[in-house]
């Protein structure tokens, strides 16, 4: 990296293959610097310094951001948990996790780059379910009835009125057992059974949503108004009520897929009135060709259908996306 600061700067995790492909991708003249959060403080240090209306940010000790330096572009991946120290004291240890990740909220906050993909709080925003789907109503796409509640008679009401739904977490599907086991929450069909033991409910809020029967689902990548879509077909027949196709359970097969133009103008709508330059959108095609949305997933995977289907094609629009970003100068020099 030259002293001109960092020209692209992500932030996310040391694991996190998809931005060691894109990387890849990216030419080997521009000043690259990665912030792996779970490296943070441990492994990876971060300083703002503030002088009057003066801002500077350091990683790893080397100026990234300040007056006169960049970054051109900044790619926020996600954050994930911040990495302490083993050793520290459990006493002190939700203290310094606080400590963290104040710090790094003020980071993604102060950064200005010319390109965000995708500004952090825009990001947090867009992560919120309900807001999602009442959004992409206004835009013009199909969304099931859903519910989002912590009220077991509301709920009960719910169900009454629809004969099949689903369940379905509301933030995240990773769940945590006595144990401290990590495992998922899949999306799965409620049965008679579960309606009549709603006790959970109170417990948190939950979301179901009135199923539809897929003929085939998409997943839709978008980066700066260009998209790339993949179908999806899963085969159910032995999923034990599981509606998930990211379950073992569910055996599935991938293909390109061309995306309705209005769809993808939908879809464009909606990604402007949720302010993300990425994301990975699902959808339900129903047996008679219409499209239902579930998800813009600012954080969503891509990689593995990639991998399926044998060509790295939203990949290589990606960077070519950050390319995009970055002046001239700045790239051959």
């Amino acid at each position: 990296m030259s002293n001109r600061g960092a020209d692209v700067l992500i932030v996310g995790t040391s694991l996190d293959p998809h931005i060691d492909r894109v990387i890849e991708r990216l030419p080997s003249a521009l000043g690259i610097v990665r912030f792996d959060v779970d490296r943070f403080p441990r492994d990876q240090s971060l300083s703002i310094s503030i002088d009057g209306e003066t801002v500077n940010i350091f990683v790893d000790g080397k100026a990234v951001a300040g007056p006169g330096l960049g970054p051109s572009v900044g790619w926020f991946r996600r954050l994930g948990r911040p990495g302490l120290d083993p050793n520290l004291d459990k006493k002190f240890e939700r203290f310094a996790l606080a400590e963290a990740s104040h710090t790094l909220e003020a980071f993604t906050t102060l950064l200005a780059p010319r390109q965000w993909i995708n500004d952090y709080w825009a990001t947090r925003r867009a992560s919120l379910k309900p807001l999602q789907y009442a959004l992409a109503a206004k835009v013009g796409l199909s969304v099931p009835p859903t519910i989002f509640s912590s009220s077991k008679p509301e709920v009960m009401a719910w169900l009454s009125q629809r004969p099949e739904v689903v369940a379905k977490t509301i933030s995240s599907p990773v769940v945590f057992d006595e144990d401290d086991e990590r495992g998922f929450s899949f999306t799965h069909v409620v049965s008679e059974a579960d309606r009549e033991n709603l006790e959970d409910v109170g417990v948190t809020p939950v979301q179901m949503q009135e199923l539809i029967e897929p003929a085939f689902e998409v997943r839709l990548m978008s980066i700066l108004g260009q998209h790339v879509a993949v179908r999806i077909d899963a085969d159910r027949s032995v999923s034990e009520g599981v509606r998930d196709w990211r379950s073992e359970r569910v055996a599935t097969r991938y293909s390109w897929f061309e995306l309705p133009s209005s769809i993808e103008q939908a879809t464009m709508q909606l990604l402007e009135e949720l302010n993300l330059d990425y994301a990975a959108s699902d959808f339900i095609v129903d047996r008679n060709g219409r499209f239902h949305f579930l998800e813009a997933n600012p954080h969503g995977a891509w990689l593995w259908l990639e991998d399926a289907l044998g060509e790295a094609r939203f990949t290589t629009l990606f960077a070519q996306a950050i390319v995009d970003n970055i002046s001239e100068e700045k790239l051959y020099n």
